[in-house]
């Protein structure tokens, strides 16, 4: 990339002149990708609420050797809630839980992850009770 002559990708900026003739401390800009898909996460200031979705006692036994099943992971979706005068965010987290025995046995893990509560969007962001406040709005 030549100016006048001049490599501009290679020189360096001269950060104390740039401010001195506009008056102003210089300012970087990132950047936004406009390719991004799917949604935008919750804001982060809002408060969040964390309610734990585990397997029944009776599901937690492995169906294939019997055999307590371990948690391995689990899957977070968070969800805008309305409460009174406040927005709150509602982490439903699902806890995901695997066979020790069936995985060093060399048979087919079973793996199980707790059931999710229906929603009234499914794949939506808004609670019930965010819902039922825009209805009567």
């Amino acid at each position: 990339m030549l100016l006048f002559g001049i490599q501009v990708d290679t020189t360096t900026l001269d950060e104390p002149s740039i401010e001195e003739e506009s008056g102003e401390p210089l300012a970087i800009r990132r950047v936004r990708n406009h390719h991004q898909h799917g949604r935008r996460q919750l804001p982060d200031h809002l408060p969040r609420i964390e309610v734990a979705h585990d397997l029944a006692d009776d599901q937690k036994p492995c169906p294939c050797c019997g055999e307590m099943r371990h948690r391995i992971g689990r899957e977070v979706n968070e969800q805008l809630e309305y409460l009174p005068a406040s927005f709150k965010v509602l982490r439903h987290i699902r806890h995901t839980y695997a066979c020790k025995h069936c995985e060093t046995t060399a048979i087919a893990p079973r793996i199980a992850t707790a059931a999710k509560p229906p929603q009234p969007i499914d794949k939506g962001l808004a609670g019930s009770v965010l819902i039922a406040y825009i209805i009567t709005k």
